[in-house]
């Protein structure tokens, strides 16, 4: 996948690291208060900020697991992983979602 633009380019710079910071956010409040529309509404920001991010792709599948959401968590890690195959917390999250439905 071409990244388009020059900002988004580094995945290291300065805005990978404030997508990073929204999206460990929206994680971590999903898990303690949030209601489940804030911490989506947190989430797609972080993606807005840095879509080709595959982290962030698997926090949203984090939110949405935890919120019982495993359709749309299923896509965002299948997603995540067909733009790095390589990514470790994919096939972790794609076994949580994947033993959750007992679908062994």
């Amino acid at each position: 996948m071409k990244r388009s633009s020059a900002i988004i380019r580094s995945a290291h710079g300065p805005l990978h690291h404030v997508c990073r910071f929204r999206a460990g956010f929206g994680r971590l409040f999903a898990a303690a208060i949030w209601p489940a529309a804030e911490a989506e509404r947190e989430i797609a920001s972080a993606k807005r900020l840095d879509p080709l991010s595959v982290a962030i792709h698997i926090d949203q599948a984090y939110i949405l697991h935890y919120y019982q959401r495993n359709d749309r968590a299923l896509r965002c890690v299948q997603l995540a992983l067909e733009m790095n195959p390589n990514f470790p917390l994919g096939y972790f999250w794609l076994g949580r979602i994947y033993t959750s439905e007992q679908r062994y």
